[in-house]
Parts: C-alpha cells; sequence; structure tokens
C-alpha cells in the first residue's frame, strides 16, 4: 500500500517525478502507533511518530467541511519537510495547507470576495509564474497568504474552498 491515512482522507505522498501526474511507486504505510513499514520521501513524523506533514502526489484532494482542498505545492519537490504542502498539529488537525488548485469564495459583510493563487514574476528565471496560496487554521479563523499580494484573516465559517 503506498497511502497514508489520516482522518481527512489517504494520501499517496509526492514521489518528486518530473512528471507530477506520477504517484508514489515506494509503498508507504503509517499506523496510528508511529510504525512505518516503508517508506520514501514526501512526508515527516514528530519525534513521538505522529504525522506531522505531508507532501501528496499531484491531484489528491481533501475533504472539509468547508470543501474540496487540493494541497500541493511544485515547490516543494526535494526540500525539507518543514516545508510540505499539508501540516497538521500533534492532535492530527490542519493546520496549514499551501494549494495552487484551491481558491476560496469568502462571504463578506458587501458580498464575495474569490481568492486564487497569485500570478507573479519568478524571482530565479523573471518569467510570470502561479504562487500557491497558504491557508494558516487557528481555531475558527483561516489566514490567507500569498507572497506579499495577500494577507488577510477570516472567520472560518465565512470561507468556501472551491477548484
Amino acid at each position: 500500500m503506498n497511502e497514508i491515512k489520516t482522518r481527512y482522507g489517504s494520501f499517496i505522498p509526492y514521489s518528486g517525478e518530473v512528471d507530477l501526474r506520477k504517484k508514489n511507486k515506494e509503498p508507504v504505510t503509517y499506523h496510528e502507533n508511529g510504525e512505518i513499514e516503508s517508506s520514501n520521501f514526501g512526508f515527516d513524523l514528530t519525534e513521538d511518530g505522529k504525522l506531522k506533514s505531508v507532501e501528496p502526489a499531484f491531484g489528491e484532494k481533501l475533504m472539509t467541511k468547508n470543501g474540496m482542498l487540493y494541497p500541493f505545492d511544485t515547490e516543494s519537490y526535494r526540500l525539507s519537510a518543514e516545508n510540505n504542502s499539508l501540516m497538521f498539529d500533534e492532535k492530527g488537525d490542519i493546520v496549514k495547507v499551501k494549494t495552487l488548485k484551491t481558491g476560496l469564495k469568502v462571504s463578506i459583510e458587501n458580498g464575495i470576495k474569490n481568492l486564487k493563487a497569485c500570478m507573479a514574476q519568478d524571482p530565479l528565471t523573471g518569467f510570470p509564474r502561479l504562487f500557491p496560496l497558504e491557508l494558516y487554521f487557528n481555531g475558527d479563523i483561516i489566514e490567507v497568504t500569498c507572497l506579499d499580494k495577500i494577507r488577510e484573516s477570516f472567520p472560518l465559517e465565512a470561507v468556501e474552498f472551491e477548484s
């Protein structure tokens, strides 16, 4: 089996393949007691064996009460695990998600606000590219950032995820 199971669903870790549609071919089985039968890269555990973060394979999805999330960041390829797109706290709750595909539809006082990943000039290549939204969950508040273009907080109940 090549899945990591969480209360939000099962994920196949990103394998680092150039073709982002390929799934991790290495078997990964993570158990609640912290045992790992075998692994590649793509996830990080706490010292006591709980899942801390995972970089899901391209196309993996996560169902939440606010809608479907597609956690994935092309920048996480071969980086240290603290940069993974999906991060959990010690209780297993999501604390951070990076996403290129999921947008937010936010109900605000005077209507609806839509937020999506940011298009900006890549500092290394000089070409325009998409940068992910970073979503930080803190109780009933979600903070949304994208480079220096977006930095806003909303009540989680006012947010709907869209792809």
